[in-house]
C-alpha cells in the first residue's frame, strides 16, 4: 500500500519486490558471478514481470542500478525508490547513499498474512520473516547518520495517511501530492483502513500469541507494541520439533491446493532429479499460477 502511495507522486517511482537486486550478494557486498547472476534473473518470477532490458556488459552494481534507472524512465519520474523485504543490509554497497523509509508493523499483524500467503504454517515461523529483518535494520540504522532514514509506523499510517506521507515527502525532499491517497482508484488495493491493523485480535487464539510474543517479545517491546500474552513463553524442544513438523505439513498442503498434487509432486521430483531437464518447465508453469493469483 506504501509503494501504491509513493508511485502515485507525480515526483515518485516506485519499484515493488526488489530483492532480486540483493538476494545474490553476500553479508560482506561481495557481487555474484554474473554468469550465475543473469542466470537468476532470467528465471525469477519477479524480476520477469518486470520486462527490464538486461545489459549483460554491464558489472553487477551498474546493472541493478540501470534496473531502477528503467523504472524511472517509464514514468518519467527523476526519484525512484525501491521496496526490499530482506537482506537490506546489502543495499549499502550498491547504493551507499540511499535512504531508507522503515515501515514498522505489529508482527502479530504480519504473521497471520504470511500463513495466508502459504510462507509459514503457524505463527512461531510466520514471524520468523519480521523477526530476522528488524534485527538486520537494528543493525543497518547503527550505521547510518539518522538524516538518512525516517521510520513510519504502518498503524499511523492507516489513521492519518496524508500526515504520514506529508512527513515521507518532507524526508525525500518534495511536496505532497493529492494523488498519492487516489491510489486505489486504479489498484485492486482498498483504501486506507484503520481497523486493519488491530484485526490480529480476532484472527489469532492465545496460543498463537503467546508463541509470537515468546519469540519477538524484545523487538515488540522495542517497537512500542504492548505485549497482550501474560505467561509467554518460549517453547521447549519437544514443541519446537511439533511446530517444525506442523509448519512442514501445512506448508505442503497449501502448496498442494495452489498447484495441485500432480504439479506439486511433479515438482519435488524433477527439482531433484532433473534440475536442468524438465524442472525448469515445471518452475514456469507454478510462477504462471503465481503471477494469475498476485493481488
Amino acid at each position: 500500500m506504501l509503494r501504491l502511495m509513493l508511485d502515485h507522486h507525480p515526483l515518485i517511482a516506485w519499484q515493488n519486490e526488489f530483492e532480486f537486486a540483493v538476494d545474490c550478494v553476500d553479508d560482506s557486498g561481495k557481487a555474484p558471478d554474473m554468469h550465475d547472476y543473469l542466470d537468476f534473473l532470467n528465471t525469477n518470477r519477479v524480476f520477469r514481470a518486470t520486462g527490464y532490458r538486461i545489459d549483460p556488459e554491464l558489472p553487477y552494481p551498474d546493472l541493478v542500478r540501470s534496473f531502477l534507472d528503467q523504472c524511472g524512465q517509464r514514468k518519467n519520474k527523476d526519484l525512484v525508490g525501491a521496496t526490499v523485504h530482506r537482506h537490506i543490509g546489502r543495499l549499502v554497497s550498491i547504493w551507499p547513499d540511499a535512504r531508507f523509509i522503515h515501515l514498522v508493523r505489529d508482527p502479530r499483524d504480519v504473521a497471520p498474512s504470511v500463513i495466508g500467503m502459504g510462507w509459514a504454517g503457524n505463527c512461531y515461523y510466520g514471524v520468523a520473516g519480521w523477526e530476522h529483518t528488524e534485527r538486520e535494520w537494528d543493525r543497518l540504522a547503527a550505521r547510518l547518520d539518522p538524516s538518512r532514514y525516517i521510520e513510519i509506523r504502518f498503524e499511523q499510517l492507516l489513521a492519518d495517511p496524508e500526515a504520514e506521507l506529508s512527513r515521507i515527502c518532507d524526508f525525500i525532499g518534495v511536496p505532497f501530492d493529492p494523488q498519492m491517497l487516489r491510489f486505489h482508484e486504479d489498484t485492486t488495493y482498498e483504501p486506507p483502513d484503520p481497523s486493519a491493523s488491530t484485526r490480529w485480535h480476532g484472527r489469532l487464539d492465545a496460543r498463537s500469541v503467546s508463541l509470537i510474543e515468546a519469540r519477538v517479545g524484545d523487538l515488540l517491546t522495542a517497537r512500542g507494541y504492548e505485549r497482550a500474552a501474560l505467561d509467554a513463553r518460549m517453547p521447549g524442544p519437544v514443541s519446537r520439533v511439533a511446530l517444525f513438523i506442523q509448519n512442514r505439513i501445512s506448508r505442503i498442503r497449501w502448496r498442494i491446493r495452489r498447484y495441485g498434487l500432480r504439479l506439486y509432486l511433479k515438482a519435488q521430483l524433477t527439482k531433484r532429479l532433473s534440475p536442468r531437464g524438465h524442472w525448469p518447465a515445471v518452475r514456469e508453469r507454478m510462477q504462471q499460477i503465481d503471477q494469475e493469483r498476485l493481488k
